[in-house]
């Protein structure tokens, strides 16, 4: 409530982790014909940085994420 009282008053977001940006991505957008392969994306990334603030989510923070789908032999689509 701290949160959504400040963010009213002072324009101060609160601050979301990305596994509750995820979740709430997969509920408003759950009309999608690919919301399957968006979900799975999106699991698979959560253990790298389901945890994180989304303010924090940047290419850095996704570096051991690449490193073990390079490891598994998976190669970037282009």
């Amino acid at each position: 409530m701290n949160d959504i009282r400040e963010a009213h008053r002072h324009g101060v977001r609160a601050s979301r982790t990305f596994r509750v940006g995820a979740t709430e991505y997969l509920e408003d957008y759950a009309h999608k014909k690919s919301i399957g392969d968006d979900a799975m994306h999106l699991k698979m990334l959560d253990p790298f940085i389901g945890g994180h603030d989304l303010r924090q989510v940047h290419m850095g923070a996704l570096q051991d994420f690449i490193a073990k789908r390079k490891a598994d032999g998976v190669r970037p689509r282009l």
